[in-house]
């Protein structure tokens, strides 16, 4: 317990203990297009075409693209009520026929059949819920040329209590909390796990692991093979953080005596250049979580080195930091902050702050520099980590009802609960 207390402290966390439901203020920055989905019960089929209907809608109600869509399932005597007042902007009529899932989109205004999908897209898959992410996916880009992100992937930590100690485990899950799979069986206590990006030809994480006392940078494959560690620097090594290109890796350690900020350099094979570089520290000062800019030119990170944690924007490239390298403070609303975020698209970042005594997610705007609050509520929230959308955040909070993971989109700025079945799930980080 000693280890985890000073894990906290790195990561100015302290966990409170609140439990109330959320009050979100939904504020749409533009009117959505709304959406009929249409079904005849088939009752051969009743079971495949009720979870391609359950995953086709909760798709269309966490994209943050569409309203929440409105259903009228029939029966076949009812048929022709499908085609009867369509007030929305667009009817996807879904059914399946010869072993197969289809979709027919209609543009409502003219009642002009727009295109059909099949689950043809999908060959080699006969999983529905794949099946329905995979049609979605076409239909957006079809109708809004944006891509989703529904193939995209979370990891995150569950933790439990076994022999009167806390354990956490390092788990992977589907963006909307399904298909959850445990990756550590280490029986140890293990945090902040990252995707490797796949530049390296391989899928692998890392992490923090306290297995060995000490905590340490871990290696860790998708597949569920063996973990080892893999930064050879002595102290503790804290919050890592990798490039979108995966050819930098940012890391705390306590190696010089206090909590410095280090990037390890890497080449195209994942091989370590070099020794870790110190590239922020200041004495009396404590460093902490980082991201990187998407082109890796820049980095955010938090310091209290003005006397409260708050983030600062550095260059990278700069000499050591005996040099004094020139960073720019961009969190002034609040004195508490951390767990920066970086969005792909370059323009934002998320972080958390203490608002009121309750941590939120905020947004600092790169063009604006402006930030703005994108949470509310009386649980804390933690850990955000945008998707390669640049629309969608997850998060957890922190509560007497546990540790739950939460998605959340820029748009109308809802949390939707994606955890399913475990109530202590923390640092969840989005698939690259």
């Amino acid at each position: 317990m000693k280890l985890l207390k000073t894990f906290l402290i790195f990561s100015f966390f302290p966990l409170m203990i609140l439990a109330q439901e959320y009050d979100v203020v939904l504020q749409r920055e533009k009117i959505l297009p709304s959406v009929l989905i249409g079904s005849i019960q088939q009752k051969k089929e009743e079971k495949l075409l009720s979870t391609f209907l359950n995953v086709l809608q909760s798709d269309i109600r966490l994209s943050g693209l569409f309203h929440e869509p409105d259903l009228l399932v029939v029966s076949h005597e009812d048929s022709s009520k499908l085609k009867d007042g369509w007030l929305q902007d667009y009817a996807v009529f879904m059914k399946y026929q010869d072993s197969k899932f289809f979709l027919d989109v209609y543009e409502s205004k003219n009642r002009t059949k727009l295109f059909s999908l099949n689950s043809d897209v999908l060959k080699t898959s006969s999983n529905t819920r794949k099946i329905a992410h995979a049609l979605f996916d076409q239909m957006v880009f079809r109708l809004l040329n944006k891509k989703t992100i529904v193939n995209s992937r979370i990891l995150y930590t569950v933790r439990s209590k076994k022999d009167e100690e806390f354990i956490s485990e390092v788990w992977m899950c589907d963006y909307d909390g399904y298909n959850a799979k445990q990756l550590t069986y280490e029986k140890s206590y293990g945090v902040n796990p990252i995707f490797v990006p796949n530049r390296f030809g391989s899928s692998h994480y890392i992490f923090i692991s306290f297995k060995n006392g000490q905590s340490k940078l871990f290696l860790g494959s998708l597949d569920g093979d063996k973990i080892f560690p893999i930064m050879p620097l002595k102290g503790n090594q804290l919050l890592p953080s990798i490039s979108l290109s995966g050819d930098k890796l940012a890391f705390v350690s306590d190696a010089s005596g206090r909590a410095d900020l280090f990037v390890q350099h890497l080449n195209k094979n994942g091989v370590f250049l070099g020794k870790p570089q110190q590239i922020f520290s200041k004495p009396r000062s404590i460093q902490a979580s980082s991201s990187f800019a998407p082109d890796g030119k820049q980095i955010v990170f938090v310091s209290d080195k003005d006397g409260s944690p708050r983030l600062y924007l550095m260059g990278l490239g700069q000499n050591r930091a005996s040099s004094r390298p020139k960073v720019e403070l961009i969190s002034l609303k609040n004195r508490q902050n951390g767990s920066p975020s970086w969005s792909y698209d370059g323009r934002k970042i998320a972080f958390v702050a203490k608002t009121e005594g309750i941590y939120q997610i905020w947004i600092y705007d790169l063009e604006t520099k402006e930030e703005w609050q994108l949470t509310k509520g009386l649980e804390n929230k933690e850990n955000p980590s945008f998707a390669k959308d640049s629309l969608h955040l997850v998060y957890n909070t922190e509560g007497k009802e546990g540790a739950k993971l939460y998605l959340i989109n820029l748009m109308d700025k809802k949390p939707m609960l994606i955890t399913k079945e475990h109530q202590e799930c923390r640092f969840p980080s989005f698939e690259p």
